[in-house]
């Protein structure tokens, strides 16, 4: 995948789309991995904290079907 370094949250938003779909169809691991890429570029764009909440919700979700609570726990805060 190709990132946009130029509009960093709509990379942000695409690897969160990505994450969703793996969670979907039970590819936990893929979805975590897709998920932190999406939380790396919301952190650095100033403008798209609702990106940082959907990639965090993404990751406890996926936790939580691994049934790896003490990360799931570790993300919600």
């Amino acid at each position: 995948l190709r990132v946009d370094s130029t509009n960093k949250g709509y990379s942000a938003y695409i690897y969160n789309l990505m994450g969703a779909v793996y969670l979907k169809n039970s590819q936990t691991d893929s979805c975590i991995f897709y998920a932190k890429q999406a939380l790396i570029y919301a952190r650095i764009s100033t403008q798209n904290q609702r990106r940082n909440i959907e990639s965090y919700t993404l990751l406890v979700d996926a936790y939580k079907s691994k049934k790896d609570f003490s990360q799931a726990f570790a993300y919600k805060e």
